[in-house]
């Protein structure tokens, strides 16, 4: 398996179980959630409102597998139904893999007899930031009415296993914000 198909394979992976993963979501306060009852499956979700810069990707068949079924069970746990013909949304999944910089400096202080040394060390860390994003469209024109997602540093050396459990432990924790608050 090749470096670039296993880092869009591990790109959820650091979501849950590390301090920095992030949850956020928006949506349209006109969409009616509260008349949402059933829901199916896009077939690629939307990229609106990502960066140029980051590589997006549909997550791969297995994982995307694994996420949709974490996915369906959470909706139909808080009381939507699954239907293929004519749901009232659909949802999209998409993966994005972003190369970030981290820069710091830390100062060194050293006194000796009434002088005082300064030495800076500068540390730069390169890293990958993996985001897992879970659209939500209904309508006629597939407007997007929610948008959910979960980013953190991707591990260094992710394994299939630790990437779907942790993928799927994200898409949970995007669910869990899902309907809006007093949006229902």
């Amino acid at each position: 398996m090749g470096l670039s198909r296993l880092l869009y394979l591990a790109l959820p992976a650091a979501l849950i179980g590390c301090a920095s993963m992030s949850v956020q979501t928006d949506f349209d306060p006109e969409a009616g959630f509260g008349q949402l009852r059933t829901f199916g499956w896009m077939p690629t979700a939307s990229a609106a409102g990502v960066s140029r810069t980051a590589s997006i990707r549909p997550p791969s068949g297995l994982l995307e597998g694994r996420i949709r079924a974490q996915v369906r069970s959470d909706l139909e746990e808080k009381g939507y139904r699954y239907s293929d013909a004519r749901p009232d949304f659909r949802v999209g999944i998409l993966t994005v893999a972003d190369r970030r910089v981290d820069a710091s400096t830390v100062n060194t202080y050293y006194t000796y007899r009434r002088t005082t040394w300064i030495v800076s060390e500068p540390t730069v860390r390169q890293y990958v930031e993996g985001t897992l994003i879970i659209d939500l469209v209904a309508g006629a024109e597939n407007d997007l009415v929610w948008r959910g997602s979960a980013s953190g540093a991707l591990p260094a050396n992710p394994t299939p296993q630790s990437v779907s459990e942790k993928a799927v432990k994200a898409a949970s924790a995007i669910l869990d914000r899902f309907p809006p608050e007093g949006a229902r």
